[in-house]
């Protein structure tokens, strides 16, 4: 009898935590746009019936809600589903309290997004060439303005703009270098990597390129560094296989084996 009645349930049940749940026919759900699910700090879920209720390992609810987040934490983490599946047409499925937002698509995911690092004071922009500076103006502009930009990251761990638009203007540094060899420097941060490394460190001859430190800014750029890691490996780019996660701040090492251990 309480197998049969848990099925056929409809109504509002309060745990002992003050935790509300609305089931109707037996499922979590709940009529009009209101949440099938009342957390005592706030938070609550929305769920819609599972027209495949009773299929092997289907749910009888999904999470879902028409216009709007379908589940809301305390914290102000906001989720965007479709049928139990995130999902959001006009912006990010996944909007984080600290300003991370992820798109999905059919649960499947798209691309992510961070805010910019506060800064504690106002970061003058850097002139561009259309401030008709010369070559060697615009490079020494943004030579400085990048060697703070990289010893606020490197040495003081308080970044001061985000990994992106550090990457443009290092990328456009590069670019002008190159199309100005006259104008090299050995002092440029483009001929260095991070902070002032420690005098107690030795410098050792990586014996194979660490490609994996090059960055791709778009899918032409990607597919560039996709071939040179073909070219590298000696066989066809369609025999490459790349696996990806998302990126986490730290360090690059590059280790050695013999025989499956360390040396």
């Amino acid at each position: 009898m309480a197998d049969e009645y848990t099925k056929t349930y409809t109504g509002v049940l309060t745990a002992q935590d003050g935790t509300r749940r609305h089931f109707i026919n037996g499922a979590p759900g709940r009529d009009g746009d209101l949440p099938a699910v009342e957390y005592p700090d706030g938070g609550v879920v929305f769920y819609r019936g599972n027209p495949k209720r009773g299929g092997m390992g289907q749910r009888a609810s999904l999470e879902h809600r028409d216009g709007g987040p379908a589940v809301v934490r305390a914290n102000g983490d906001r989720f965007w589903y479709q049928m139990g599946k995130l999902h959001r047409d006009d912006g990010p499925a996944v909007e984080m309290a600290g300003g991370v937002q992820k798109w999905f698509v059919n649960g499947e995911f798209v691309r992510a997004s961070k805010p910019s690092p506060p800064s504690s004071q106002p970061i003058p922009p850097v002139p561009t060439m259309n401030d008709f500076l010369s070559p060697a103006d615009r490079i020494a502009a943004l030579r400085a303005r990048v060697s703070e930009l990289a010893h606020a990251y490197y040495v003081l761990d308080k970044p001061l703009v985000s990994d992106g638009e550090y990457d443009v203007l290092f990328r456009e540094l590069e670019q002008i270098e190159l199309a100005h060899p006259e104008l090299a420097s050995s002092d440029s941060p483009t001929q260095r990597v991070g902070g002032a490394p420690l005098k107690e460190l030795p410098s050792v001859t990586h014996r194979t390129p660490m490609l994996s430190l090059a960055n791709a800014m778009d899918e032409s750029e990607a597919r560039r560094w996709l071939q040179s890691c073909a070219d590298e490996l000696g066989v066809s780019i369609e025999d490459v296989s790349v696996v990806m996660d998302d990126k986490f701040d730290g360090l690059a090492i590059t280790l050695t084996y013999q025989e499956g251990l360390l040396v």
